[in-house]
């Protein structure tokens, strides 16, 4: 009787401890499941977070890069248009110049072979009087052809003298325009740079709430080790 109750206690005894066992084995395996799955999850997020910081980084690379090559275009162009434009201007200065100086040229001829034949017929030699200087001094008969020639000589110097305020107005006009012009690169070059700021500051916060949400799941990992779950730069 005695014996049979030993028996029976001992069975119950390994009957405890079979089903304590047999618990434990089962919450081990789930403790074990649990962490391998969380693992599991944070190697994806840092694989993710891996390929998510090369993307971000080309993609700023990629940012600036567009920024600053429309920028370069920008002022490749003003800079093409602002040359061409004073071209333009020095040519039609230069031919202004030599068209005034061609006939100025001819007035003088005219003016020299009317002298010439003045001072010959007065026995004068007329290149003697160029040579001393004194060509200035000597009065001039008011005939028609002499009078025709000084004309001439007046003409082409108020030309010359129109033209050149012309030039200069055209000069002034064209310095107004290439401020105006230089002032509306600056304000494209700075809202394009300002929108930028703004993109790379909303790549910058979309990347720490990646990071938050990688340190929220970490904090349910006791085995993670501290520096899987730092926060980035």
């Amino acid at each position: 009787m005695s014996r049979s109750k030993s028996i029976s206690r001992k069975r119950g005894s390994d009957s405890s401890l079979n089903k304590s066992e047999s618990k434990k084995r089962v919450v081990d395996d789930f403790d074990a499941g649990f962490s391998s799955d969380f693992k599991d999850i944070m190697s994806a997020l840092r694989q993710i977070k891996e390929k998510a910081n090369k993307d971000g980084q080309k993609k700023i690379k990629e940012m600036i890069s567009s920024v600053a090559s429309e920028i370069r275009s920008k002022i490749d162009q003003l800079n093409s248009k602002l040359v061409k434009d004073r071209q333009d201007f020095a040519m039609a200065y230069s031919e202004n110049l030599t068209e005034c100086g061609d006939f100025l040229e001819h007035e003088t001829a005219k003016i020299k072979e009317v002298y010439e034949k003045f001072y010959k017929k007065k026995g004068v030699n007329f290149e003697s009087l160029l040579n001393l200087g004194v060509f200035e001094k000597f009065s001039v008969d008011k005939d028609k052809e002499k009078g025709d020639s000084f004309e001439g000589m007046r003409d082409a110097v108020h030309n010359l003298t129109e033209n050149n305020s012309r030039m200069l107005m055209r000069n002034e006009q064209l310095e107004t325009k290439e401020k105006h012009l230089i002032s509306e690169q600056e304000m494209f070059c700075a809202e394009k740079i300002a929108k930028l700021v703004v993109s790379l500051e909303k790549e910058k916060q979309d990347d720490k709430t990646f990071s938050t949400l990688k340190i929220t799941l970490g904090s349910f990992l006791v085995n993670a080790s501290d520096e899987d779950f730092l926060p980035d730069d």
